[in-house]
């Protein structure tokens, strides 16, 4: 009894410590991006000197890549990708339609973001949340107006193969 008394005693002195030390689990919360990812260096693909060359792929950035990923009575949730000529890829995934989505602003709503290669008809990239830093690997094939992407999360296990279809912005 006296050793339990002991042990318990110990324990709770160690908590007690670690919690006025500092040694408390840190809170994440969503940032977005603001300017320029301040880690581009964490991305796999990031090239410093990048601009989307026209004559060697058909990747669109005129609009945004959407999917329909689920419907439920609140609507339904898409799943978009929104490439850029400098190498960033933005994904949002939400109830919103694709043509609101559309309007979202790179800097200020750019939470699922990363960075982008391109080779003839190929795509290579990968995503990540500030909070969550674990990325998602893409790969996939371009198509005139769509792309067929297969990913892999290997923190979480999920992996998917999707075809994403293009849909261009509207200028006024």
């Amino acid at each position: 009894m006296n050793k339990n008394r002991s042990l318990l005693f110990l324990i709770i002195t160690a908590m007690a410590l670690c919690f006025l030390l500092g040694c408390q689990r840190k809170q994440y919360t969503s940032k977005t991006i603001k300017g320029k990812e301040p880690r581009t260096k964490s991305f796999w693909y990031h090239q410093d000197n990048f601009f989307l060359d026209r004559n060697l792929t058909q990747l669109r950035t005129d609009g945004i890549y959407f999917k329909i990923i689920d419907t439920d009575q609140f609507g339904d949730t898409y799943k978009t990708f929104r490439f850029y000529e400098d190498g960033l890829v933005i994904s949002h995934v939400a109830y919103s339609s694709p043509e609101e989505l559309m309007q979202l602003e790179r800097t200020t709503h750019g939470n699922i973001h990363g960075f982008y290669k391109t080779k003839n008809d190929s795509i290579l990239f990968t995503t990540k949340v500030y909070y969550n830093h674990s990325p998602t690997f893409y790969t996939g094939l371009i198509h005139p107006d769509s792309i067929n992407l297969n990913s892999i999360n290997y923190k979480t296990r999920e992996s998917d193969n999707q075809v994403y279809y293009f849909l261009r912005e509207n200028r006024k």
